[in-house]
């Protein structure tokens, strides 16, 4: 299992924000923006807040959500199943970024733990990105 530990660059006083410091990494937008969203969803600082009502509001901002079927997946059984992509998951009362088959947090995932929910993301921002390296 691959595990980066990172805060994703991002430098802020908040806690209780990893459903921000999610969307930040799997939409490759900056963290400000992703607070941003999360503000006008009606996320309060220092308090965590629901994925759905976040990645609802995020698609206003370009950013394409895919909720995939899972019910309950080991971290481990998915990164297997999928070692390529942008996810947005959630564990009980905790999200984080899966990045190409590496988890991507600032805390240390167990491989055993459950999956409760997982969307696939696409943003304009990244489509950007792959068409001025495709030349």
């Amino acid at each position: 299992m691959n595990l980066v530990i990172t805060n994703g660059g991002i430098k802020s006083p908040d806690r209780a924000n990893c459903t921000i410091r999610a969307l930040a990494l799997t939409a490759s937008i900056p963290y400000e923006t992703a607070d941003k969203i999360g503000k006008e969803a009606g996320r309060k600082k220092n308090c965590g807040f629901n994925p759905y009502k976040l990645l609802r509001k995020a698609k206003g901002y370009g950013i394409k959500t895919n909720k995939l079927k899972y019910r309950s997946i080991t971290i481990q059984k998915f990164l297997a199943k999928h070692p390529t992509g942008r996810y947005y998951a959630t564990t009980n009362c905790h999200a984080f970024a899966v990045i190409n088959g590496s988890i991507h947090d600032n805390v240390i995932a167990k491989p055993l733990q459950r999956i409760t929910n997982v969307w696939r993301i696409e943003s304009n921002r990244l489509n950007m990105l792959r068409e001025t390296q495709s030349f």
